[in-house]
């Protein structure tokens, strides 16, 4: 068993090492490495618009770079560029091209600078980081400011609300030797310039061949002696030229290749900060639970002992006024009296969620996906959560037939499109409204197609799998048997009642990964990276707890108040989780400096989806840890 345990994960690791686009690649001195742009990004607009919608330097023939789904769904438009980059050959102020820039053109500089927007270049399937200069104080002194995050900023605008474009890049690449001649590339750093070029001779470069132009006076660099130079300012009122330059050095680097995202994933956040925040909110959670754990077992046992004790002559003349979990064992099992069906359906769509997160989770928590693997998280999470259509169908049909349902067929129906299509709907208007702004996260035609092919081939059938396997299972045998008459419920008092208990169980689960909130949205609005995937299983761990504990916690209260109706109070407590996600995401929002109208549409589109989401898989949680405490209680008592 030990030796096929250990062959087991050999091959993982071995399959691991490599998965496409993430296996390094030896270098020769002489190779040429493709430099390869995509979509730019802002935390502003959250519209991605291609490299090319502006006015930069085009190669002749473009070709789409993009090798799976899910960089088509994160609206990255991988393309080649028409820079010349020689391993181990360095190259000082090389001519690009140079352009006309129409004030058209240089109005849409202007406006993508002015929304903070970032360029995103690629070599050697490494992202680059950027070294960008800032304005400080006083006029003459610049700062340099190493910033290891995705993709560096298109220009910038001065105090005095002038705009200047970088349209010089100095590019380092760090490399790290294997063995004699074969090379690695460790690190890919950008520092941009801008730059108003100037010339030794008079009148200058009046033609469009590079090869034609003259030597340069003034271009700066990274291993550059020029110390000033003209900045490159854009002017609305009339056409300008431009001329795009770079430099390319190659330097050495201790660093391995296995190790050459380190810098990219440990630079948004300070490690110190990271783990005190996770260990603070491991102490809260373990504390609260420590606290409903106590509770919970002190009261029960309380309760069991008296009800399983013999009873004497002083507890039968109170039995009339015994209050308790015990005298509902008549209608505790009793279906849900309201919406049945739909419950089903929620329920049924909540497993499949849940599958969905744990097993994303975990894979990319033993680095099966990878930032290294543009899209794979995407991947990971739509093709787990289409195969596990048929948990959905199998927990669906279960929970129908033990409610006494008869319309199987509507039930299974209802499981295979209620959630897909609200989720199909909301996706397509998203995506006619980037397409509007000729955003590349509009997905194109045939992406879709290949969307709508895994719902209907594939999801769907699967649903209807595991409903067939889920109603030929047997109905369960519970320890008590249901009455032919519904008892009474008492009314409840204010703090115990429906709503506001509901309101109140759902902070615990919330308060469990607040913390871990912040990065994961920083990741997705804020274009920083998020790797800390053991954390967050052990986070969503503790989701889990804690969504089973305050659903038992909730329900075994109300049942102690004689109130039998507990099915739909299990789902709803630890649902409103995802009604407090949302309103996290209303303040995070503001932290990103929305500036337009579709920035709010796409924002809170997608986070609504993603809480309801998370709701569901709670709620599940909640009713089946409910279900299996109120089994295990009734089964430890004796009823007459």
């Amino acid at each position: 068993m030990m030796r096929a345990a250990l062959l087991f994960l050999a091959t993982c690791q071995s399959a691991l090492a490599y998965l496409p686009g993430v296996s390094p690649v030896d270098y020769e001195p002489g190779n040429i490495l493709d430099l390869k742009v995509t979509a730019m990004t802002s935390s502003e607009t959250e519209l991605p618009y291609d490299y090319y919608s502006l006015a930069y330097c085009k190669p002749k023939k473009l070709h789409n770079e993009n090798d799976n789904l899910g960089e088509f769904l994160s609206g990255e438009r991988i393309e080649k560029s028409d820079y010349k980059i020689f391993v181990m050959q360095n190259d000082d102020c090389r001519i690009l091209c140079k352009k006309d820039l129409s004030v058209h053109a240089q109005n849409d500089f202007v406006e993508r600078i002015e929304e903070n927007y970032l360029n995103h270049w690629i070599v050697d399937n490494l992202p680059a980081a950027s070294l960008v200069h800032s304005e400080g104080t006083d006029e003459d002194e610049v700062k340099k400011t190493l910033s290891y995050q995705k993709g560096f900023p298109l220009g910038y605008k001065d105090e005095l609300n002038s705009v200047y474009l970088f349209n010089h890049f100095s590019i380092t690449l760090q490399y790290h030797e294997v063995r004699e001649a074969r090379f690695r590339i460790v690190g890919f750093k950008v520092e941009p310039y801008s730059v108003l070029h100037e010339f030794y001779s008079s009148p200058g470069w009046t033609t469009y061949d590079p090869n034609d132009a003259p030597a340069f006076k003034n271009c700066p660099g990274t291993y550059s002696s020029v110390t000033e130079w003209s900045r490159f300012k854009l002017d609305t009122t009339k056409t300008k030229t431009v001329i795009f330059t770079y430099d390319v050095h190659f330097e050495e680097s201790n660093t391995e290749w296995a190790s050459r995202w380190d810098v990219y994933l440990e630079s948004n956040v300070s490690a110190k900060v990271h783990w005190f925040s996770i260990a603070n909110s491991l102490l809260i959670v373990v504390l609260m639970s420590t606290m409903i754990i106590l509770i919970l077992v002190r009261s029960l046992r309380k309760d069991i002992h008296r009800y399983t004790r013999v009873p004497t002559d002083e507890d039968k003349a109170d039995a009339e006024e015994d209050r308790g979990w015990k005298l509902v064992h008549g209608d505790v099992f009793r279906p849900p009296q309201q919406y049945r069906l739909l419950l089903c359906v929620l329920l049924g769509s909540g497993a499949q969620v849940l599958v969905c997160m744990f097993v994303t989770i975990w894979f990319a928590a033993m680095g099966f996906l990878s930032p290294a693997y543009r899209g794979s998280y995407i991947i990971g999470a739509l093709f787990t959560y289409v195969l596990a259509s048929s948990v959905a169908g199998y927990v669906s049909a279960v929970f129908f037939k033990n409610f006494g349902g008869l319309a199987w067929k509507y039930n299974t129906l209802l499981t295979a499109f209620l959630f897909p299509v609200a989720l199909f709907l909301i996706f397509l208007v998203v995506n006619v409204t980037l397409s509007v702004y000729n955003s590349t996260g509009a997905v194109p035609f045939t992406t879709l197609l290949v969307l709508i092919f895994l719902w209907f081939f594939v999801s769907v059938p699967l649903t209807f799998l595991g409903s067939y396997f889920g109603y030929k299972k047997p109905k369960w045998e519970y320890p008590m048997g249901i009455n032919m008459t519904k008892r009474e419920i008492p009314p409840a008092p204010l703090l115990a009642q429906g709503w506001f208990a509901i309101f109140v169980g759902g902070l615990l689960p919330f308060g469990s990964c607040f913390t871990e909130l912040y990065f994961i949205m920083g990741s997705i609005w804020a274009n920083n990276y998020y790797y800390m995937f053991g954390f967050l299983a052990i986070v969503f761990t503790i989701l889990v707890i804690t969504c089973a504990e305050i659903a038992i916690l909730c329900v075994y209260f109300q049942l102690t108040s004689e109130n039998w109706a507990w099915w739909w109070r299990a789902f709803l407590t630890p649902a409103t989780c995802g009604l407090y996600l949302f309103l996290y995401s209303i303040w995070y929002f503001s932290t990103l400096d929305g500036s337009m109208y579709v920035t709010y549409f796409i924002y809170f589109t997608y986070m609504g989806v993603a809480s309801f989401g998370v709701a569901l898989a709670c709620g599940f949680i909640g009713v089946i840890s409910s279900l299996l405490f109120i089994i295990q209680i009734y089964a430890s008592i004796k009823v007459d």
